[in-house]
């Protein structure tokens, strides 16, 4: 099974990131890793992260402090320098996924022609 890489740029997100953290947790596909890009937030929001993973979460994970607010582009290409995972899965800091989100797209790719480079779904609220 491939790894997928999900990368979480951060920003003033203490309110509302282990929320989505949560929704990281409740992925059926087991094979993932977590990457919180943290873009200067001058809150609690790092402290929220790491005490919600070291907690809370059973896949690997790291965090990466930019230190200064470069936005939200410069965080998701410092994710994506660290990732390990063959696929790479953004999500925003106050979004969600479905529970079986990731297993129904990475079971698509595994069928997928080995020319196909991304996936996309449809959101929904």
């Amino acid at each position: 099974m491939s790894l997928v890489s999900v990368i979480m740029p951060t920003y003033r997100a203490a309110k509302w990131v282990a929320d989505t953290i949560d929704s990281v947790s409740a992925q059926s596909y087991p094979h993932l890793e977590l990457i919180v890009v943290d873009d200067g937030s001058p809150d609690d929001t790092v402290a929220v992260v790491r005490d919600k993973l070291a907690r809370d979460f059973r896949h690997p994970w790291q965090i990466i402090e930019l230190g200064a607010n470069r936005g939200p582009s410069a965080a998701r290409n410092a994710g994506l320098r660290h990732a390990g995972g063959d696929w790479v899965q953004y999500l925003d800091s106050d979004d969600f996924m479905a529970p079986g989100k990731l297993a129904q797209q990475m079971a698509h790719c595994a069928q997928a022609a080995s020319d196909v480079t991304f996936v996309y779904s449809p959101w929904r609220r």
